[in-house]
């Protein structure tokens, strides 16, 4: 059974996929570093001293409970799978690895299973959004996992979120290993898609490492959530080696979603810090966070396309040595999966977001 505890008088705003007003405390660290490294621009640099300033804002919170797995067994009845298909597209089927047989579950079909962030679920909207649109283009099995009860609560409870993940991983592991045995695809690279926004973007390479020796197709990581995950020397973080092939978007850069290179291929949408969309914000760094699986479910039915261009290096794109010709890739679903690199692009502040091709 899992442990309940109690934090009291825990100081700081920590963020969530579901409230746009908060923000992890830990990232004071990297704060006069990040400063240096986007003062290049007078408006990243007004921008970042405003989120500083936004960060510093403390709270006391004060009779909170967040869940810990003490013993992490599988499967776990706080960790939940269901099922989309064209004949369920609002209802979803609560799945096991038992009955998946008796779901309806289609061995013929491509696998995509999204996975959700700290204190959200599968009925975020944005998720929901990229289930719709999959199946609105193509017929498929979509996935999507529940975790809520071990990664949701007060902002504090992100620590205890982070703690879980391995277990939900290795859970999850179980329950993918077992539909890719099922799989009938005759391509082998539909046998699973797994798509992580923010948290889940982590966890989808905690999912790949509890499935070894079996690997992965592809991941798709949104963002992927970076407190708490600077270094691979002190948790898992996603990478390039978890899948045959990794591609990420980052739209929050340094706050709330990873700065670094994680996959084979990586977009720095707007250059990866802040969205042109969320200017007029009452909640600006959420919003950031969110446009990354925004992006990702436009993509899937966008006929212009998010197109972007090869960039060395994060220096070179704020020294402007990055302008929008050469090499080009199309970033989302449809990305040519042998491409690899870091990859620029623009998009507009209002739906539909893609510019299409810049040459």
């Amino acid at each position: 059974m899992p442990l309940l505890f109690r934090f009291s008088k825990f100081e700081n705003h920590w963020g969530s996929d579901r409230t746009r007003s908060n923000v992890v405390p830990t990232l004071k660290i990297g704060y006069k570093s990040s400063t240096k490294m986007v003062s290049i621009t007078l408006y990243m640099k007004i921008k970042l001293l405003l989120w500083l300033n936004y960060f510093s804002v403390t709270q006391t919170f004060e009779n909170n409970h967040c869940t810990v797995i003490t013993d992490p067994i599988c499967p776990n009845p706080l960790i939940n799978y269901f099922l989309y298909t064209r004949k369920n597209v609002h209802y979803p089927q609560l799945v096991t690895t038992d009955n998946i047989t008796e779901s309806y579950y289609e061995k013929s079909l491509p696998n995509k299973f999204i996975l959700h962030g700290f204190n959200s679920d599968l009925k975020l909207d944005v998720l929901q959004r990229i289930k719709s649109e999959y199946l609105k283009k193509k017929d498929v099995n979509v996935w999507m996992i529940d975790y809520t009860d071990v990664s949701n609560g007060p902002f504090q409870c992100y620590l205890t979120a982070v703690y879980n993940l391995p277990t939900v991983g290795k859970c999850a592991a179980l329950f993918v290993s077992k539909v890719m045995e099922l799989s009938k695809v005759g391509d082998q690279d539909d046998l699973m898609h797994v798509i992580g926004f923010s948290l889940g973007g982590q966890l989808a390479g905690m999912i790949a490492e509890h499935l070894k020796p079996m690997q992965l197709p592809r991941i798709t990581g949104l963002d992927p959530a970076l407190p708490l995950f600077y270094s691979a020397h002190l948790s898992k973080v996603l990478s390039r080696n978890d899948a045959k092939f990794v591609d990420v978007i980052h739209t929050n850069a340094m706050i709330q979603g990873q700065l670094a290179l994680c996959g084979d291929i990586d977009f720095y949408v707007n250059g990866g810090f802040s969205q042109p969309g969320c200017n007029n914000s009452s909640e600006p760094i959420n919003c950031d966070h969110l446009m990354a699986p925004t992006y990702f479910a436009e993509s899937i039915g966008s006929e212009n396309g998010f197109w972007g261009w090869h960039c060395l290096s994060g220096y070179d794109y704020f020294m402007g040595k990055c302008p929008p010709k050469g090499d080009h890739q199309l970033m989302g679903e449809w990305v040519n999966q042998s491409s690899r690199g870091r990859y620029i692009l623009y998009t507009n502040s209002v739906p539909p977001f893609a510019q299409g091709k810049f040459w």
